[in-house]
């Protein structure tokens, strides 16, 4: 208990304003003038993280949001703390024993702003360019392990409540493996804890199961408002596939923002162990090699390669105890042999052959390459008599009719 009571004493923190013509100063302690990892670090067995949007870090009042954080932090033994919306700018300076300070402050329009307060880990920060004309905004760090082969990317997102819709191409390349991605998106979904879901919502849970991202949120309300006294689940933790095992989620105690803080708990300990028991993946080219045993160098010779291996692999070389299932099984294979001359494969389409093909179509499925949802061409006019006419008919048709002329010289050219 004197521990606990002493690591709060040494992070608490005082909120003052200077009367005498000084900047605004958070906090109490010493301020370094290079943030830097702590020399030494004790061994971590489980990484916790407390992540809160504490709108507004900015006036006297928040003293009291920062003080329960910081006690939060102490009582949980969290080593990162993730905030958002600090609404701080360069006249604000900010002091807190124990942890380092990661500050990113919005350069314009107030609000928003970001900061990390971490300890007893090693991290360094990874500079992104967040673009003015989008309203995503997002930090990075990355906690460092000894062998560097247990590195973590935290992702520190908020994206304001407007009309504005998520920037998809940005925030699919924080989609990475071993990341943890945590923030206010004001996205909402029935899959955290929303009724009814919104657009931002829906993309980004299509973007999450692309990518095979998984929600911590258990459906717990993280959102409070005093002027609706309504509740919602606006504050998102996002984990990567290898991650997420190793994850545990839950809503703490509420220390005066309208939004509760989040505690994340990750078991390094067992993720350690996991990492070190996979053996390590030896790739000797990541080229094709040639008839020659030289790498290819262009898709012809990829295909020539792949053509004569295939070739060679689908001889049936069969012992003398296996001719009777060798003669039939040649027998079968040349019975399914289709000849030059069939007619088939030489007369044109025609509209009766096409609408019986659209008739067994499964709208429901998934667009191929041409992007053509199969509800559009079904919906389509299915009189054969005007189906002659159509432009459906006229694309099938032309397919085809290029296809007699240049299928019987094409290059396959393989995935590299």
């Amino acid at each position: 208990m004197d521990q606990l009571h002493l690591n709060v004493r040494n992070t608490a923190s005082a909120v003052a304003l200077d009367k005498q013509g000084r900047e605004r100063d958070l906090g109490t302690g010493f301020r370094s003038k290079k943030l830097q990892s702590p020399p030494k670090c004790r061994k971590i067995r489980k990484l916790r993280i407390l992540q809160c949007n504490i709108n507004g870090l900015c006036t006297p009042s928040s003293k009291v949001k920062l003080d329960k954080i910081l006690e939060l932090a102490s009582r949980h033994q969290v080593s990162i703390i993730a905030l958002q919306e600090t609404k701080l700018n360069t006249r604000h300076r900010l002091r807190v024993k124990v942890y380092n300070i990661v500050r990113q402050d919005r350069s314009s329009n107030g609000g928003g702003g970001f900061m990390f307060l971490i300890r007893d880990v090693y991290f360094h920060r990874i500079y992104r360019i967040n673009s003015p004309r989008k309203s995503l905004e997002s930090q990075e760090i990355t906690v460092l392990s000894r062998e560097h082969k247990n590195n973590i990317n935290i992702f520190n997102l908020y994206h304001p409540p407007n009309n504005q819709k998520l920037d998809l191409d940005a925030l699919e390349g924080l989609f990475i493996n071993a990341t943890v991605l945590l923030g206010d998106l004001n996205a909402k979904h029935t899959a955290w804890g929303r009724a009814l879901a919104n657009n931002r919502g829906q993309d980004l849970e299509n973007l999450s199961n692309d990518k095979a991202f998984l929600f911590l949120n258990n459906g717990t309300h993280t959102y409070h408002s005093h002027s609706y006294n309504t509740t919602d689940a606006l504050d998102l933790t996002i984990s990567s596939p290898d991650l997420f095992p190793y994850c545990s989620w839950k809503v703490v105690d509420y220390v005066g923002s309208d939004h509760y803080p989040i505690l994340i708990e990750l078991d390094y300990g067992r993720l350690a162990k996991k990492l070190d028991k996979i053996q390590p993946q030896v790739e000797n080219t990541n080229s094709i090699i040639g008839i020659n045993g030289t790498p290819t160098v262009n898709d012809k010779e990829a295909a020539d390669a792949y053509g004569n291996y295939y070739s060679e692999e689908s001889k049936l070389a069969l012992g003398r105890e296996n001719k009777k299932t060798g003669r039939a099984t040649r027998k079968l294979i040349r019975s399914y042999r289709v000849p030059a001359s069939n007619e088939l494969f030489n007369d044109p389409i025609t509209s009766s052959e096409l609408l019986y093909a659209i008739q067994q179509l499964d709208f429901k499925k998934s667009p191929g390459p041409d992007g053509i949802h199969g509800q559009f061409i079904v919906n389509h006019d299915h009189d054969h008599v005007q189906l002659k006419d159509s432009c459906i008919f006229l694309i099938y048709h032309g397919t085809w009719e290029d296809y007699l002329g240049n299928g019987k010289t094409a290059i396959v050219v393989p995935i590299q």
